[in-house]
């Protein structure tokens, strides 16, 4: 049937020459709208390009696009209303800032719009003017968006609002519309009060005295620096529904009492009662179509919902691909940093130290100077010249410069530290400890990594390599960060899911130990440390009774594989932090066991060991 429309109408064209009423329409609308966006391109591309949102600028009309993903707006629907093109622009940049709000908290939307729908309230179409002082206060919020986003926005808004209230007089409207249309206009246009019912005045004056020495509507729609409403949509409409929807609505419920005394004296006259529009018991609004919306926003607002849902999986798609992490994981473990980010600080100043006393300065005399305690002899010749010539103060003493010489040894620190893996460790506060501990290590170490390449960058001539690794003590080691210059996204994200599962397993700390031996203390690595070359931290965590002995064997095991036998001197340190039921910890890591008597000290034991430790690096 399509097909033989279809040729039909190909065989119609060919024998008439002049083109339908509605193809000379449509052909002069896209003429209109090719013109306007040639005209103001770059104002579009510039300001759509900041709304978060991907908008295509397109004849055709307003619509979701969700296959797209994005939202197209059209010019046309408001050059065809007799806009101006900066009207046009400013109120196509209004509605994309709708859309804008709605989707940074779709949510909200939909609660409010379920909850005006499910009010029984004074009358069935009180429901439609709720939502209508809704949408009145938003116009006022978006149009304060799009003038600090727009330098052209302010000039347009005054011709437009003066286009669309021509006239300041409500008088003679029901109440509640008064009101709602009395804050639009003068929020627009603020130097033209409106005349109002004194009662609508007062109630207005005092809604707008609540908000101090700022009235209430500029508190509820004001926007920072950046553009962005100062109140996301769940604390504004809670604003407005506390402060200004009883007002409303005692209005609406006061027009309803005079409507129907109105029709009730017009009945004992025999005349007829005015008929109400659209089920209105006011009849039709003069100024509903006064700002025509493109979209029906409650409509649209589960499409919304569906866009946001699709924006945001493409961002965390577009996270994972750039990090390697997902955005939840990662989420997940700045929520750890942050708690621990204070420490992080504080342990970076103590590495700083250490940068900088691997910088020794010599004073010697090199520097020209008017006064020093030794003339320059490449300069005298010249002394008296200069004082002839006039200049009083010729440089020609030598003043003490600093010069810096490196100490490069030890070149290399690392770090182990070993976690405890036992079942005891299942308590949510211990495992949120002990893993905010581990952040706390290899971000700090990760830290002290970057101020050494910065010094580097810098032209110093610094040696000295950090390296920082993660284990699991239980029944069996296991290695979670290995041993290693870098700390990435997935080694992050991985201990930090390790650190949070569930553990089942007993104590085995010398198997562990073991492992350390085998796959750290390599013939290179015992060298370097007998010569002067490694400093090397060993770390355990642990909440309860260990086997003592066994761990002190293991201790003077690797403290003898690494002490310099003809000097005596150890370049390793292995220490305990004990937490919780750890308190033995003390004594099973002698001479260097710590206890902490609660969970948040344990950042503090690390910091003030280290300091100690590496006082001679």
């Amino acid at each position: 049937m399509r097909s033989n429309e279809h040729s039909m109408r190909v065989a119609g064209d060919e024998e008439r020459t002049e083109p339908t009423p509605e193809e000379m329409i449509l052909t002069e609308a896209k003429k209109r709208w090719r013109e306007f966006f040639n005209t103001h391109e770059k104002t579009i591309g510039a300001y759509l390009g900041t709304t978060g949102i991907p908008f295509s600028f397109e004849p055709g009309g307003w619509y979701i696009d969700l296959k797209k993903i994005r939202v197209n707006a059209d010019p046309e629907f408001f050059i065809g209303r007799g806009f101006s093109e900066s009207e046009a622009l400013f109120a196509t940049f209004h509605e994309a800032e709708h859309f804008r709000d709605m989707i940074s908290d779709p949510d909200a939307y939909e609660v409010l719009f379920d909850r005006i729908d499910a009010i029984n309230g004074p009358h069935p179409a009180y429901n439609k003017a709720l939502s209508r002082l809704y949408n009145c206060l938003d116009d006022v919020l978006v149009n304060r968006v799009v003038m600090n986003r727009w330098k052209a926005g302010s000039r347009a808004k005054e011709t437009l609002y003066h286009k669309l209230f021509p006239n300041t007089d409500f008088r003679g409207q029901p109440r509640h519309r008064q009101l709602m249309y009395a804050i639009l206009r003068e929020a627009m246009l603020p130097n033209e009060p409106c005349q109002i019912d004194q009662d609508v005045r007062k109630a207005l004056s005092d809604w707008q005295a609540r908000g101090g020495r700022n009235r209430s509507i500029d508190i509820l729609t004001s926007v920072d620096p950046r553009g962005n409403a100062t109140f996301d949509p769940q604390n504004r409409f809670f604003r407005i529904r506390q402060t200004l929807e009883p007002i409303f609505k005692a209005f609406y419920e006061q027009d309803l009492v005079d409507r129907r005394q109105q029709e009730d004296k017009e009945n004992k006259l025999g005349g007829k009662p005015q008929k109400s529009g659209d089920g209105d018991p006011f009849g039709k609004d003069p100024n509903q179509d006064t700002i025509p919306d493109p979209l029906d926003f409650k409509d649209a607002a589960e499409e919304i919902k569906k866009l946001n849902d699709r924006i945001s999986q493409v961002k965390k798609n577009k996270f994972e691909q750039v990090m390697g992490v997902s955005q939840e994981d990662f989420d997940a473990y700045k929520k750890d940093f942050l708690i621990v980010a204070p420490f992080v600080n504080e342990l970076s100043e103590v590495f700083r130290r250490v940068i900088q006393k691997r910088k020794e300065y010599r004073r010697v005399l090199r520097r020209s100077v008017k006064e020093g305690p030794m003339l320059d002899p490449r300069r005298a010749a010249t002394a008296v010249a200069e004082i002839r010539a006039g200049n009083l103060e010729p440089r020609v003493m030598l003043g003490p410069e600093k010069r810096e010489t490196i100490r490069n040894r030890p070149n290399r620190i690392e770090l182990t530290l070993v976690c405890d893996g036992s079942g005891s460790m299942n308590e949510a506060a211990k495992k949120q400890a002990q893993r905010c501990f581990a952040v706390l290590a290899m971000e700090g170490f990760a830290k002290f990594r970057d101020e050494v390449e910065r010094e580097r960058r810098a032209g110093q001539n610094i040696v000295l390599d950090i390296l920082s690794g993660l284990r699991i003590f239980g029944d069996n080691d296991e290695v979670v960060k290995p041993l290693s210059k870098s700390l990435s996204h997935q080694d992050r994200v991985s201990f930090r899911k390790k650190l949070s599962a569930e553990f089942n397993q007993g104590n085995n700390e010398p198997k562990t130990f073991a492992a350390i031996e085998q796959d750290e203390f390599t013939p290179d690595s015992i060298a370097a440390m007998r010569r002067g070359d490694l400093k090397k931290i060993i770390v355990f965590l642990t909440d309860g009774e260990s086997d003592s002995g066994a761990i002190q064997n293991c201790i003077r095991n690797l403290e003898n594989l690494a002490r310099d036998p003809k000097t005596g001197v150890c370049n390793l340190v292995i220490a305990g932090i004990g937490f919780a039921g750890g308190e033995s910890a003390k004594n099973t890591y002698a001479p260097n066991g710590y206890f902490a008597e609660n969970l948040g000290a344990m950042p503090k034991i690390f910091i003030e060991f280290l300091s100690s430790i590496l006082e001679d690096v």
